[in-house]
């Protein structure tokens, strides 16, 4: 049903003369990188049930990194998606951690 109509539709997409196959890998990644946190979410939700996974689910170390991790990714979506001038590039908020202060006198 829907997963053949999406391999139709890609297929036919693909096939045609003059698309520019880079810009469509692209696109599928960036939408990739933009679904990304929200199916990270539902998994660690379900990895961490124990109604539903029993005695295998998640620990609470893997639970604080994976939700880390999803942090992460989701700082680093913003970053990309919000305009330059609105966000703090991610390089300069590390830079501002490490910064060394003197003590004034």
């Amino acid at each position: 049903g829907i997963i053949t109509a999406i391999i139709g539709i890609s297929a036919v997409l693909v096939l045609m003369p003059g698309v520019d196959l880079f810009q469509i890998m692209m696109t599928s990644q960036v939408i990739n990188g933009v679904l990304l946190p929200v199916v990270l979410v539902f998994q660690v939700v379900i990895a961490a049930d124990r109604h539903i996974m029993g005695a295998n689910r998640n620990g609470r170390v893997w639970n604080v990194l994976t939700w880390a991790t999803i942090g992460v990714i989701t700082a680093l979506l913003v970053n990309y998606v919000l305009p330059r001038e609105r966000v703090v590039t991610l390089w300069e908020g590390f830079k501002g951690l490490f910064r060394k202060e003197t003590p004034t006198v």
